[in-house]
């Protein structure tokens, strides 16, 4: 907001302001962290709308367990623009996972495309890791 402030004096005089109280509208841990993530769902919307004009996705996902030894899938989709025909590949984000079992992992990819809009019925592919949980054939992710 300071950098911003630069190029506009009425952002400045209202940063200036609020730098005077103890909690700040502008400078505030709180109040930034909010701005961030409203900031990234607007870039996640903006990648959305253009996969759900999309004829067809795949599917790329795999899961690990991060430092602090909770859980994670990370999740990709691999999609085919309609104008161009260009190939798109796009993070869309680390899922929080209660565990790394199959049904854990295919109801988190089921609620991750309900929540973003997308039907399965557009997925043409799937690639996840050689794990037995991701590519078991009577189990795996894959299967299911």
């Amino acid at each position: 907001m300071m950098m911003r402030g630069k190029d506009n004096p009425e952002v400045a005089k209202r940063v200036l302001d609020s730098s005077k109280s103890k909690m700040n509208k502008y400078t505030h841990d709180q109040y930034q962290n909010e701005l961030i993530d409203i900031m990234a769902h607007h870039v996640l919307r903006a990648k959305v709308s253009k996969i759900i004009d999309s004829p067809f996705y795949g599917i790329m996902a795999d899961e690990y367990t991060d430092v602090s030894n909770k859980e994670q899938l990370s999740f990709c989709l691999r999609w085919v623009d309609r104008l161009k025909l260009n190939i798109h590949e796009d993070f869309l984000g680390f899922y929080e996972v209660a565990n790394t079992k199959s049904e854990t992992i295919v109801q988190a990819l089921k609620d991750i495309l309900t929540r973003f809009n997308l039907h399965i019925s557009k997925c043409r592919g799937q690639t996840y890791d050689g794990a037995s949980n991701m590519m078991g054939r009577k189990s795996g992710v894959a299967t299911k």
